[in-house]
């Protein structure tokens, strides 16, 4: 809106040279029958002040007929603000569009927004140094209402802090502390002896200056501030706990410990931050040495050395009592900040990223062990399988060497003799019929024996029977098929998982071949069949109540008779001995020994 208005201004100048050249002059009383026209004003400049809504524009108070009247004016430059003050006191007419404006809560109309530096007139110069104004020690003793219509008056005291670009905090030689905001943008440093003028505001506990400028003075001697060891709660509190300002410590040299809480790193707030002490929140302004929280970071223990500004605001009119808003710590150099401690590197921050970095790990420690868990279940499947079928492999090739065992120790055996006697009988057809006869029989003997040890083999690859838990049950299945109803009674103390597999077999074929030939030759009706393991050995005992015979002429192969050879001959290939007793008549006991590979997970005892 205002450039608006400022381009309808500069039209208007270029197209109206009567508006141009003479804008009617007014006074306050009518400017609002003149609202939105270009008019002139008459009167004495009061004060010249940044706009605080934009710091382009500039104020100037002008005093018209006893009323004030505010006429803006847009600047780009501290120059142009210096040459501005220098119109306090000044005589001026300044032409402008009339504007309304409300601040607070009665409307005041201002001349708005004018165009440029030519607007302003200067009928007057002002009539002398504006540091000739009366000293600010006169009327102290008015109230707050009149004393902000006392206008300019001068202040001389030494610089004791500086903050927020503009703000200075002076003693004076009274020994008061004053606030000084000032209007331009040069400041003083701490401990220069300063003039300055400015309106006067007070906060009913000192007199303060605002809108004010300064200059250089001689030196004078002030009394030496001392510098106090205290808290918040001491400023703050009456000790009890009540709330109580005690105001006697406004711009003294105090000195805190605390924990730094916050710390701005923007560029308008570079400088400030806030200390923990004793559960009160105090900030810290270092704005006019920020190099000296560089080295800070929050949650060091620090000790602060600076000037305390208790944050009282003007007072108005209106009010009974100006508000204390605490108090702020003002910080001159960076030797005011003295770090106690360095915050502990287990802060909650990195606490917090820690846990996050172990609970990370763990996750993926979990997805990997799940992953191995996976792959080795997936393998050791793999390797099962592997494992069953290299099992079932050797099971296959050892059955197989055990059954070309068989068939080559019995079957290739027999077989071999029924050749030669075939071989004889041929010799013999012709010259001894007689011989040819015998060996005839030999011949057929030996072909019904090959027959029956073939019947075995093949039950045995059919048979179950080494499956059997049972030593006895075991025994009694692979004589099912040749008991032909005899009486046969098994002790067999051993256990079956005792014996391994191919022990087992040899005792099982031993066995069956002693009862067969019992029944088969012996016509025997009732058979004894024990067993047991002493000293390591495997000791068994068949015997019957044959028809028994002379173990000194009993037939052998010669003769077709393979039984008792093919037994011994197991017993001989596991180093193992046998004996028989038997004589014609008193029936037959076999008894035989064999160093058993036992099974281990069981000691051996003798039964």
């Amino acid at each position: 809106m205002r450039k608006l208005l400022i381009l309808a201004a500069c039209f208007l100048s270029a197209l109206s040279p009567a508006l141009a050249e003479e804008p009617p002059l007014v006074t306050p009383s009518e400017l609002p029958a003149h609202r939105d026209t270009y008019v002139r004003i008459r009167g004495t400049v009061h004060d010249v002040f940044h706009d605080e809504r934009d710091s382009q524009y500039i104020f100037l108070l002008v005093e018209s007929e006893g009323e004030l009247v505010y006429v803006p004016t847009k600047t780009t430059s501290s120059e142009r603000m210096d040459a501005m003050m220098k119109l306090n006191g000044a005589e001026v007419v300044a032409s402008g569009f009339v504007r309304p404006t409300n601040t607070g809560q009665q409307p005041r109309l201002h001349l708005g927004f004018i165009v440029d530096a030519k607007s302003i007139t200067v009928v007057q110069p002002s009539s002398g140094d504006p540091f000739q104004a009366p000293a600010a020690d006169e009327g102290v003793e008015l109230g707050p209402a009149q004393i902000q219509r006392l206008g300019r008056r001068r202040l001389h005291g030494q610089v004791v802090a500086v903050w927020g670009g503009s703000n200075i905090l002076v003693h004076t030689p009274t020994g008061r502390f004053s606030r000084i905001e000032l209007a331009v943008a040069n400041v003083p440093n701490v401990g220069d002896f300063i003039e300055s003028v400015g309106f006067v505001n007070t906060d009913l506990y000192r007199l303060n200056l605002t809108r004010a400028i300064w200059r250089k003075t001689e030196p004078w001697k002030v009394a030496s501030d001392t510098l106090q060891q205290t808290s918040a709660t001491e400023i703050l509190t009456d000790g009890n706990g009540m709330p109580l300002v005690h105001t006697d410590m406004y711009g003294k040299t105090i000195q805190i410990n605390g924990i730094v809480r916050t710390i701005s790193y923007n560029a308008e707030d570079k400088g400030l931050m806030q200390i923990d002490n004793n559960g009160y929140l105090v900030p810290v302004d270092a704005s006019s040495c920020p190099e000296a929280l560089e080295s800070l970071s929050v949650g060091c223990q620090v000790c602060i050395t600076g000037i305390c500004l208790l944050n009282i605001g003007n007072c108005q009119p209106n009010e009974a009592f100006p508000q204390v808003n605490g108090f702020t710590l003002v910080v001159n150099s960076p030797s005011g900040i003295e770090v106690v401690s360095r915050p502990s590197w287990w802060t909650a921050r990195r606490l917090g990223w820690l846990l996050v970095a172990v609970l990370v790990a763990l996750a993926v420690v979990l997805v990997w062990n799940r992953s191995l868990s996976v792959l080795a279940e997936r393998r050791g499947r793999q390797l099962s399988k592997e494992q069953v079928a290299r099992a079932v492999s050797e099971l296959k090739v050892s059955e197989r060497t055990r059954l070309s065992a068989e068939l080559h120790d019995a079957l290739s055996q027999t077989l071999s003799g029924i050749a030669m006697q075939l071989g004889a009988i041929k010799r013999f057809s012709t010259t001894d019929p007689e011989r040819m006869s015998r060996h005839l029989d030999i011949a057929s003997r030996t072909l019904k024996s090959c027959r029956d040890e073939l019947r075995n083999v093949l039950w045995d690859l059919r048979s179950q029977v080494l499956d059997e838990p049972d030593t006895e049950k075991a025994i009694r299945q692979i004589l099912e098929p040749c008991s032909d109803g005899a009486d046969i009674r098994i002790r067999f103390t051993v256990p079956r998982d005792r014996l391994s597999e191919s022990t087992a077999r040899t005792i099982f074929c031993i066995i069956r071949e002693l009862v067969a030939n019992a029944i088969r030759h012996g016509g025997a009706t009732s058979i004894r069949i024990a067993g047991s393991e002493e000293n390591g050995l495997l000791l068994c005992s068949v015997r019957d109540n044959g028809c028994g015979f002379d173990p000194s002429s009993a037939p052998g192969a010669e003769e077709g008779h393979f039984g008792l050879v093919g037994i011994r001959e197991r017993v001989d290939a596991v180093d193992g001995s046998f004996e028989i007793e038997s004589a014609p008549g008193r029936g037959t006991r076999v008894a035989l020994s064999m160093p058993a590979p036992f099974k281990e997970g069981r000691e051996e005892s003798g039964t």
